[in-house]
C-alpha cells in the first residue's frame, strides 16, 4: 500500500484580524473595513537570513467599488523602499515608501511586492496577496478557514480525513474521492475550527484519491487531495501454539490455565476485540455441548509472526462423573477475525477429574430420650472417593417415624465442615441436640453426610445412617387444688395445691405453676393472673409436689368466680399430653362498701379554735372491712370533697368491720385558720381508697358550719404624762 501526499503551495499568512476604529471617508459614501484580515509575506530572497523582512496589507475602507489597504513593513527600515500592485502581469500601482496606502478595484487578486535596497546588513523583497471585496453576494474577504485531508487503509478500507485547521467555514465546501481517476461519490462539509469530518470507501489494489476545495478567496486557491494505493485486506490466522493446566483436577474446583497464541497469518489481528475460551469436553473435538470453564477478552492488535500468552483462573469445574476429559482452549472463540483458516484455532490437552464418596461409616444415637430435651450426637465419615471433599459441606440429624428420611421429618441438629477432606480420611463429630415435643414411643435418628448435597460425589446413595431412639416424656397434671369458697375483693387467700408426674420420664427443671380468676372454669387470655410460683426441681415419673401460696384477689371483682391452678403454663415442658394441665375451683368474692350514716359537728366555730366531732360508719357490702383504714375531715368552700380542701383531723381504724356492723367515732380537732364566713365540714371514710369496696362513690358526707373570727379593739391607752 502507498500513500500519496499532494504537492503544497503555501504563502505564509498572520492567521489573526485587525479592529479598525472609525473610518477615512472618501466621498460621500465611503465604507469603513471592520475585523478584516491581515495579509503578510515574508521574505524569500533577503541578504540576510537571520533578519527577515515581512509586509502586512490591511484594508482599511471600500468605496465606489474600490478597495484601500495600508501596508507595514518590518522590521522598520531607513532606507529606499518600493512597492508594486500587480494583477496577474498587469501593474496598478508602482511607487516608493516605507508604509503607504493603494487603492484597487474590487474582485479578483493582487500582488503586493516591497523591495528594500541592500544596504550592508538586510535586503531582497517580500510579496504578499489582497483580495478587494467582491461583488455582491459574494465572500468579500476569507474566512480563515484552511481545509487539509488525510487518508489510511484500515482492514481492506480506506478512511479519509477533512479537517479545517483555520478559523469557522462561513460556507460549505465539497469534497470528491476518485477510484482510479474515475469519481466515486461526492459530499460537503462545513467545519469549526480544528474539526474534522471523516469519509470511508472501499479500498482496492488502485488508487482511491480524495480531493476537497478551499473556502473562496484562500491566499492558496488550491484543492487539497490525498491518494491510498493497494489498500487491500490482508487476514490474520491465530493459531494457539501451547496449552498447561494441571493434569487432575476434582469437580467444583477451579484451576488455572495458561495458553500461548501465534499469529501465523501475512496480516494483522486489528479487531478492536475477541475472545479465546477455554472449554472442558468429554473428547478433543468442540462441540457445542462442551462447558465453558473460561474466558479472556484481546483488544490489543497482534502483528503477524507475533504471541501472546494468557492465564485464567476457571469457574468451578461441573458436576461431572469421574474420568478422563479434555480442556479445549479456542482462541477467537466468537469468529470475530477474518482468518485465512478458522480450522486451526484449538487446542486439547487431557485433564483427571475425581470425585469425593462421603459415607457414615459410625452413628450411634443415645437409646433413649426426653421430648424437649438435649441428647449427644456423635457419628464417623469416610471420604471413600478418589478426589479430595472440598468445603464446605454439613452433616445434619434428623427424628423420624421411619427409618426413610423425608421432608417432613424435623431436623435436631447439625454441623457445618469446613476442612478438605482427603480421599481415605475420615472424621469424627458431635452435636448435642434438643429432640422435639413429640409422644412417647419408638423414633428413627438419621444422619444425612452433606444434607444439601453441596459436594459433588462419585455415589449419592451411601450417604446416610440410622439409629433408633425411644422418647418418652413427663406428663403433670394437678391432682387437688384448695383454697377458701370466699374471699374478700382486694384481699389475700391461701391456696395449696399438688401436681403429680403422670410420664414415663422426669420432668426437669424449670417450670412455673400459675393462679388465675376467671368468670368460668377454662383458662383464656383474658383470665387474670393473681400467682405464680417457679420450680427448679426435677420431678420424676410417678412422682408428685404439693405447693402453697397466697395471692391476692383483684380489687374490682365482686361476684362467682373460679380460681384456675395450671401447672407448666408457660409450656416450657414437652409433655405426652398437653391438655391436663389445669383444674379449677369455684370462689365466692365479696367486698365491703363504708358509708357515713352521720356526721355531727357544731353548726358554729372559731378560726383556729377546737372544735368536737362525732360521726358514724356502717359497713353495708357483703364482705369484711379488713383494717387498717383511716378517715378524714376537711374543711372546705363548697359542699363536694377535692384536692384543695384543707384537712382538719384523721382517724385510723384497726378492727375488722363486719357486714351490717357500724362503728361510731370522735375527734376534737383544731379549726384551720380562715377567713369567718361560711364553709362544710366533710367526712370522708377510708380516705385513702386502701379498702377495695363494691361502691367507692358513697364514702363522703358533709355539714356546713359558720366559722367566725374574733375582732379586738383597744378601748383604752393611758401611758404616763412624764
Amino acid at each position: 500500500m502507498v500513500l500519496m501526499h499532494r504537492s503544497v503551495r503555501w504563502l505564509v499568512l498572520a492567521i489573526g484580524f485587525v479592529i479598525v476604529a472609525g473610518a477615512l471617508l472618501l466621498g460621500s459614501r465611503a465604507t469603513p473595513v471592520s475585523a478584516h484580515p491581515i495579509y503578510s509575506g515574508t521574505c524569500g530572497a533577503c541578504h540576510s537570513p537571520d533578519s527577515r523582512i515581512q509586509v502586512s496589507a490591511t484594508p482599511i475602507y471600500n468605496s465606489g467599488g474600490q478597495t484601500t489597504y495600508s501596508f507595514t513593513i518590518t522590521p522598520p527600515y531607513q532606507g529606499i523602499v518600493s512597492y508594486r500592485v500587480s494583477s496577474g502581469n498587469t501593474v496598478v500601482v508602482w511607487n516608493y515608501g516605507i508604509n503607504g496606502t493603494f487603492t484597487v478595484p474590487n474582485g479578483g487578486s493582487y500582488e503586493l511586492m516591497v523591495v528594500v535596497k541592500p544596504d550592508g546588513s538586510m535586503g531582497g523583497s517580500a510579496t504578499t496577496m489582497v483580495y478587494p471585496t467582491n461583488p455582491p453576494g459574494q465572500p468579500t474577504v476569507w474566512d480563515q478557514s484552511h481545509v487539509e485531508v488525510f487518508g489510511r487503509c484500515s482492514d481492506g478500507q480506506v478512511i479519509f480525513t477533512v479537517g479545517n485547521l483555520g478559523l469557522t467555514m462561513n460556507g460549505t465546501s465539497q469534497y470528491r474521492i476518485y477510484v482510479d481517476g474515475a469519481l466515486q461519490t461526492q459530499g460537503g462539509f462545513r467545519l469549526g475550527p480544528n474539526q474534522v469530518q471523516t469519509v470511508t470507501t472501499p479500498g482496492g489494489p488502485g488508487n482511491v484519491q480524495i480531493q476537497a476545495d478551499q473556502r473562496p478567496l484562500h491566499p492558496a486557491g488550491d484543492m487539497p487531495s490525498w491518494t491510498v494505493s493497494g489498500c487491500v485486506f490482508i487476514p490474520p490466522d491465530l493459531v494457539p501454539t501451547s496449552l498447561t493446566a494441571p493434569t487432575t483436577a476434582i469437580v467444583n474446583q477451579q484451576i488455572p490455565v495458561t495458553w500461548t497464541v501465534q499469529n501465523q497469518g501475512l496480516g494483522d489481528a486489528k479487531k478492536s476485540s475477541w475472545n479465546d475460551r477455554v472449554y472442558l469436553s468429554a473428547d478433543p473435538s468442540l462441540s457445542s455441548d462442551d462447558t465453558l470453564v473460561g474466558t479472556v477478552g484481546h483488544s490489543t492488535i497482534l502483528m503477524n509472526s507475533d504471541t501472546y500468552t494468557a492465564t485464567v483462573t476457571t469457574s468451578k469445574l461441573p458436576n461431572v462423573a469421574p474420568g478422563t476429559y479434555r480442556l479445549i482452549i479456542a482462541t477467537d472463540a466468537d469468529g470475530r477475525l477474518e482468518e485465512t483458516s478458522e480450522a486451526n484455532n484449538t487446542m486439547a490437552r487431557d485433564i483427571q477429574i475425581t470425585a469425593s464418596d462421603l459415607a457414615p461409616t459410625s452413628f450411634m444415637p443415645p437409646a433413649v430420650g426426653i421430648a424437649g430435651q438435649q441428647i449427644s450426637l456423635v457419628w464417623t465419615v469416610t471420604n471413600q472417593g478418589n478426589g479430595n471433599a472440598v468445603p464446605s459441606w454439613i452433616d445434619r440429624v434428623y427424628l423420624s417415624t421411619d427409618n426413610t428420611l423425608s421432608a417432613d421429618d424435623p431436623q435436631i441438629g447439625s454441623l457445618a465442615h469446613a476442612a478438605i477432606l482427603a480421599d481415605g480420611d475420615t472424621y469424627t463429630a458431635s452435636v448435642n441436640a434438643t429432640l422435639p415435643n413429640v409422644s412417647s414411643g419408638s423414633y428413627y435418628a438419621i444422619l444425612s453426610v452433606d444434607a444439601d448435597a453441596r459436594l459433588p460425589e462419585s455415589n449419592d446413595s451411601n450417604n446416610t445412617a440410622v439409629g433408633t431412639i425411644m422418647i418418652g416424656a413427663p406428663d403433670l397434671t394437678p391432682t387437688n387444688l384448695t383454697s377458701p369458697a370466699n374471699g374478700v375483693m382486694g384481699q389475700q387467700i391461701p391456696v395449696a395445691w399438688t401436681v403429680g408426674n403422670q410420664g414415663s420420664d422426669n420432668a426437669l427443671p424449670s417450670w412455673n405453676d400459675r393462679l388465675y380468676l376467671s368468670i368460668d372454669n377454662s383458662l383464656s387470655s383474658d383470665d387474670a393472673m393473681i400467682g405464680s410460683l417457679a420450680h427448679s426441681t426435677a420431678l420424676a415419673g410417678g412422682s408428685s409436689y404439693t405447693a402453697n401460696l397466697s395471692p391476692r384477689l383483684p380489687g374490682d371483682a365482686v361476684g362467682s368466680y373460679y380460681l384456675i391452678l395450671a401447672t407448666d403454663a408457660d409450656s416450657r415442658l414437652s409433655e405426652s399430653n398437653e391438655t391436663n394441665n389445669s383444674t379449677a375451683v369455684a370462689i365466692q368474692i365479696t367486698a365491703p362498701d363504708l358509708i357515713p350514716t352521720s356526721f355531727t359537728p357544731p353548726s358554729t366555730g372559731i378560726t383556729g379554735q377546737t372544735i368536737a366531732l362525732a360521726w358514724t360508719v356502717r359497713n353495708q357490702g357483703n364482705g369484711n372491712a379488713t383494717p387498717t383504714w383511716t378517715d378524714r375531715v376537711y374543711l372546705s368552700t363548697d359542699n363536694t370533697l377535692s384536692s384543695d380542701d384543707a384537712l382538719v383531723g384523721s382517724l385510723p381504724h384497726s378492727t375488722a368491720l363486719v357486714p351490717g356492723d357500724s362503728y361510731n367515732a370522735t375527734l376534737s380537732p383544731k379549726l384551720p385558720v380562715v377567713t369567718a364566713g361560711s364553709y362544710y365540714l366533710i367526712l370522708a371514710a377510708d380516705s385513702d381508697s386502701r379498702l377495695s369496696e363494691s361502691n367507692e362513690t358513697n364514702n363522703s358526707t358533709a355539714v356546713a358550719i359558720q366559722i367566725t373570727a374574733p375582732d379586738l379593739i383597744p378601748t383604752s391607752f393611758t401611758p404616763p404624762s412624764t
